[in-house]
């Protein structure tokens, strides 16, 4: 049967996949779900998530035609489909196809099954987006307490949610609590992968972060350097994460006042963008310009001068989206400064 539609186009293929499951004909000998999942991972890759959406939707129709609504491959399906609906922003699509998930579970494999607790954490997720705290801590909850059930207490899945109760602590300045969090991530991450693995580095980096945002200033480079530290062993000297968060540490001395450090820490940061980026990148430019402030700062008007007016190069020069309000005020800036010049 297959062969008679064989040089029809996807798209028109999946439509009358619907057809011949609501007639009735057999799906399996038209085709299998596993083919409609196949094809919807490769869109999902592509980041074209509204075919993916499509085919999973097909291969769900398969499923429920021939295993009934409550079967745990339909309830894969509910959760695929949730998760494409959360990445194009269908937050309530998202909501609807992740209880159906966890509904469908709960009544055929228990209420604590270790399938539910990665759904869970993915509907903390949504609510979070939401900004319904409330719900998306509850659901958080009920994801460690399936996952501490059926794996332990010291589970890689466990920091993930621990790290998105951090991240929803911090979303509403709640920084000790998002810090706890945080800390429980880490110990995990210790545990599992070791001291010296990515997943530790970017604990590190958060926990930096939330002190910053606290002003907490020397608390932050602590923990930032933490994070260089390990990345430079993993991926050596030249990578845009350590150059970024070089950047931070000279925000932070720039913040506690210790001008001069906060250069020094720029012009690191710079100094490893020009390695991994190509000239005209933006981020180079903001590091620019970061410098020119510094400068200013300093009264050295030469050097700010220069920073900024190659800041204002790259940007005039990028294909990437620039505002005119941006380029207005470093021209201003600019302008401010040769007046200066010529007193």
């Amino acid at each position: 049967m297959i062969s008679r539609f064989k040089n029809i186009p996807c798209k028109l293929y999946l439509s009358l996949a619907f057809i011949l499951v609501s007639l009735g004909t057999s799906a399996q000998s038209y085709k299998g779900f596993e083919d409609y999942e196949k094809l919807a991972q490769e869109y999902t890759q592509k980041e074209d998530y509204k075919t993916a959406i499509a085919y999973y939707d097909s291969s769900l129709i398969v499923k429920k035609k021939e295993y009934g609504e409550n079967h745990f491959l339909v309830a894969r399906s509910y959760n695929n489909l949730g998760i494409l609906y959360e990445l194009t922003s269908e937050y309530e699509q998202a909501i609807f196809n992740y209880k159906k998930a966890i509904s469908v579970i709960t009544q055929v494999l228990g209420s604590t099954h270790p399938e539910l607790g990665p759904i869970y954490n993915n509907l903390g997720g949504v609510y979070g987006k939401k900004h319904s705290f409330i719900e998306a801590l509850e659901y958080y909850n009920k994801s460690i307490y399936i996952k501490t059930k059926s794996y332990g207490d010291s589970h890689a899945s466990l920091a993930v949610t621990y790290t998105n109760i951090g991240n929803l602590y911090d979303q509403q300045g709640r920084y000790s609590e998002a810090i706890k969090y945080h800390e429980k991530a880490l110990v995990v991450n210790k545990k599992v992968y070791g001291n010296g693995h990515p997943k530790v580095a970017a604990v590190y980096s958060d926990v930096a972060n939330i002190y910053f945002k606290q002003g907490q200033y020397a608390t932050s480079i602590i923990f930032y350097m933490k994070d260089i530290e390990i990345n430079q062993l993993i991926y050596g000297q030249n990578h845009p994460d350590i150059a970024r968060t070089f950047g931070n540490v000279g925000m932070a001395y720039k913040l506690k006042g210790d001008i001069d450090r906060a250069i020094t820490y720029q012009l690191i940061s710079l100094e490893i963008k020009q390695n991994v980026y190509s000239a005209g990148n933006l981020s180079i430019a903001r590091t620019y310009e970061n410098l020119g402030s510094l400068y200013e700062t300093k009264r050295n008007d030469p050097e700010a001068l220069k920073y900024y007016k190659m800041a204002l190069r790259i940007k005039e020069n990028s294909t990437e989206n620039v505002s005119q309000e941006e380029l207005k005020s470093l021209k201003l800036k600019i302008d401010s400064l040769e007046k200066l010049s010529k007193k």
